[in-house]
Order: C-alpha cells, then sequence, then structure tokens
C-alpha cells in the first residue's frame, strides 16, 4: 500500500508580521506540528537571520487570507540580515487590507530566536517592539545556530520583561533550549507556562524561580526543573489549576519529589515520570489527578495540609494510575478516603463495582462526585 502525504503550500513570499503568524499556527495551535508545515517558515526565519519576529494585531485571525495577498516587503528581500522596522514589524497594504475581514484586538505574538539576544536584550529585541502592550504571548523558539548558548534571564533581563510586558503578556513559552538565572516575576498578567524540551542539563546554574501570583496553568513536557527551585516556585504561584508534567526525569539519585504543593488545582496529571519512587502531593480541590505511566512510582502521598494550612472540606477526586506497576493502589486508597473512583489498575478490596472498582456513589464531594456515571478514559 502506498501512502502519500500532502504538503501544505508555503507562499514564497511573506511579510514578516505574516511570517510570525504562520510559524504560531504551525507549531502552537494545538495538535500535532507537521514537518510539512513549519520547516519552511523555519528555512525562511534562518536566512533571514533575525534575532525576533512579532505579529501585527489580529493577523492570526487573517491567515485565511495570507496565501493570495501576502508578500515580502522588497528592503527585507534585499537585505537577509536586516531588521529594519519597515521590514520586520509592518505588513504590506495588500496584506493587512483583506476584503471583508477586520482585523481584531487579539493581541501580537513575539518570536525569540536567538540565545544570545540576552547579551543586549533591550538594545537588540525590546526597542524594536511595537506597541509593548498589544504583545499577549512571547515564546522563545531557538532557530539558528546558538546551541551551545543559554539565554540569562540574570543581569536585569527578568526586570526588563517584567517593565516591557507586565501587564500585557498572558502567555510564556520556552522550547528545547539552556537557560541561565531562570526567573519569572513581576508579570501579574501572565497565565500560562510552557516549558518544552528543558531538561534537567538545561538549567546550567540549577537556578528555577518563578514568582507569578496569577499563574493559572503549568506545563513542563520534557521538562526537569531542579527540585528544590521547582518546589518553592509552585508556593509561589498559588492559583494554578491545571498542572501537566510529563517525563519529569529527575537526576538518578532524586527518587522522592515533594511536597508538590497545588492548593487550587483541580486537574493534575503527572505522567512517564522514570525513576521516581515517591510522591508527596497536596492537591485539596483536585478534581481528576493523572498519575499515568510512572513505571516506577511506590508511594504517592496525599496531604492533608501545607504552607496555606489545612482546608477542611477537602475534594473527592477521580484518579488514573495506568501502568504503574509498582504502585499499591490498595494501600493508597485505604489512606486516601478522598479517591471515589480508580481507573488504569485492577483495584482490589474496594466497596461497590462488579469488577471490584472503588465507585462514585454516595459520593458527596465539592465537585459532584455523586455521579457514578463518570468515566476516565
Amino acid at each position: 500500500m502506498c501512502v502519500y502525504l500532502r504538503r501544505k503550500t508555503f507562499p514564497p513570499s511573506l511579510t514578516l508580521p505574516a511570517l510570525a503568524a504562520q510559524l504560531e499556527k504551525a507549531w502552537y495551535s494545538g495538535g500535532f506540528a507537521f514537518s510539512g508545515e513549519y520547516a519552511p517558515i523555519e528555512r525562511k526565519i534562518s536566512q533571514l537571520n533575525l534575532p525576533f519576529l512579532q505579529s501585527l494585531d489580529g493577523e492570526l485571525d487573517q491567515l485565511q487570507s495570507l496565501p493570495g495577498n501576502a508578500s515580502l516587503s522588497p528592503s527585507v528581500q534585499n537585505s537577509p540580515g536586516g531588521t529594519g522596522a519597515g521590514g520586520t514589524l509592518s505588513a504590506s497594504p495588500r496584506a493587512s487590507s483583506s476584503q471583508g475581514h477586520q482585523s481584531s484586538p487579539s493581541g501580537t505574538v513575539l518570536f525569540l530566536f536567538r540565545e544570545t539576544a540576552c547579551l543586549d536584550f533591550e538594545n537588540q529585541v525590546l526597542k524594536h517592539v511595537k506597541n509593548p502592550e498589544t504583545v499577549r504571548t512571547i515564546r522563545w523558539h531557538p532557530i539558528g545556530n546558538d546551541d551551545d548558548e543559554a539565554f540569562d534571564f540574570g543581569n536585569g533581563n527578568s526586570q526588563l520583561l517584567s517593565r516591557y510586558f507586565g501587564k500585557s503578556v498572558d502567555t510564556i513559552s520556552l522550547r528545547w533550549m539552556n537557560v541561565r538565572n531562570f526567573s519569572l516575576k513581576d508579570l501579574p498578567g501572565l497565565k500560562k507556562l510552557s516549558l518544552i524540551g528543558l531538561d534537567a542539563e538545561s538549567f546550567e546554574d540549577q537556578t528555577f524561580d518563578l514568582q507569578l501570583p496569577n499563574l493559572v496553568s503549568l506545563t513542563l513536557d520534557c521538562t526537569c526543573p531542579p527540585e528544590r527551585g521547582f518546589t518553592e516556585s509552585l508556593r509561589s504561584c498559588p492559583r494554578i489549576q491545571s498542572f501537566l508534567a510529563y517525563k519529569y526525569w529527575s537526576p538518578s539519585d532524586v527518587s522522592e519529589l515533594g511536597p508538590l504543593e497545588l492548593p487550587n488545582c483541580v486537574k493534575f496529571t503527572w505522567q512517564r515520570g522514570d525513576g521516581l519512587k515517591k510522591l508527596k502531593l497536596w492537591l485539596p480541590r483536585v478534581f481528576f489527578a493523572s498519575l499515568d505511566h510512572n513505571f516506577d512510582l511506590e508511594d504517592v502521598e496525599f496531604l492533608h495540609g501545607g504552607d496555606w494550612g489545612d482546608v477542611r472540606e477537602q475534594s473527592d477526586f477521580y484518579l488514573s494510575v495506568a501502568e504503574c506497576w509498582r504502585l499499591k493502589t490498595r494501600e493508597l486508597v485505604e489512606k486516601c478516603q478522598r479517591i471515589v473512583d480508580i481507573r488504569g489498575m485492577p483495584f482490589v478490596g474496594g466497596s461497590g463495582g462488579q469488577d471490584g472498582r472503588r465507585t462514585t456513589q454516595g459520593s458527596t464531594g465539592s465537585h459532584g462526585g455523586g455521579n457514578s456515571e463518570f468515566m476516565v478514559a
């Protein structure tokens, strides 16, 4: 059988703001990212040798009209290394005025491509950003030849982020890069933070400091921050509601982690934490906790209190433990009476359910645990 993969057509010329919007769509619009979509965009960016790109306000809403109307300004075509405002941050009239489609105030995306930009962050990048108050998303997305470099958040760079984008930015992401003096604070508008591919060695000086009181979503994908800074940072981000850690591969000498204190988290996911044997969690308001595919995990302790004090009425919750072969599920449920249903592994000694699972009947959890038909995939 022969399978043909259709590659998306990539227009030969685009304004740079449209190029940034296309990169956002190819990598970050949800689902899988396909090389046939993002590779041509990244090649173009690499050829232009730019330290950053910024989309225009509303540009993401105009992607459907870009292929037929977009053009790269001549000044940029003739100077691949240039970063002039005319080419880098402004669209041609044809690209910015699509018929029948009005630009919406959705905010702009700022891509940072070079780790070495930290050496003169304000002059190389920040002073050239148009209308910083419209920037809603900042993405460190390395493209180029800085593989052995690290972005240094010290030397005042963290403070510069706060000064330029403290109230406007609500999403920040970093992917596959090294960092030093990693610190994010004084960003009251920040709601979502994603770290992708920052393993233990990526934090070159073992610094990890988050002080984000309004953060509601934290994603650690193939990311392993230093243990001490990690647990302390969670205490400084008390409003996190959604937490995901995938492939937190800690150093070989670390087999126990915690306590992880998330007083307002309702959805907690910790998967593929290879090497980790014990996990301590304080999740007084959690509704669903997934511990799937933690092959070495032997014990999980759901604490009754943390730095924020004991919570008398803690929520009941659903637990998934698929392929946690070493986890003693019976002992876990006996110790934590909040678990109303457990999936992914046979449950021995539970009440209710013909297959021995503990069911939700009779539960009075704060998230409607009485619904016995609730199923966790």
